[in-house]
């Protein structure tokens, strides 16, 4: 589904204006479209991939990362009773994506994300932050 997420995230929000809540039910709309189709691969790389294009989506559109991830982890629980996942395992994965799509954006905007996520999220700042510490530097 490579480039196919954030294609379908531009278009869809091409006509009408974008807020972190609306892209984040759309990164979902797509997850429930691609696992109600069979999947596409493994879902833990694609809710990775999905969350990752969906703050890219966020930068394009000139809005909010840290708001958007948010609003994406408020929505796990009821995706994974939706999907017959377990809610820890999603959040996890939704992090993994959001650290992902931090890499470039450098050490100031991550921090901003995991002082974000931590203040909606209990505990959620810190596990961010040892994801982001897991991945490489230069993907």
């Amino acid at each position: 589904m490579d480039g196919q997420i954030r294609e379908k995230l531009l278009t869809r929000f091409k006509s009408k204006p974008a807020d972190p809540e609306s892209l984040a039910q759309a990164g979902w709309e797509i997850l429930r479209e691609a696992l109600s189709q069979g999947g596409s691969g493994e879902t833990a790389a694609l809710v990775c991939e999905i969350c990752r294009e969906v703050i890219n989506a966020a930068l394009v559109l000139e809005k909010s990362p840290p708001d958007t991830a948010v609003q994406l982890l408020k929505q796990t629980s009821s995706i994974a009773d939706e999907n017959g996942l377990d809610p820890t395992t999603l959040v996890n994965w939704v992090l993994e994506g959001v650290a992902c799509a931090t890499l470039r954006l450098g050490v100031a905007a991550r921090n901003q994300m995991i002082d974000s996520i931590e203040e909606n999220f209990l505990g959620g700042g810190a596990a961010f932050k040892e994801i982001c510490r897991k991945l490489p530097e230069n993907p």
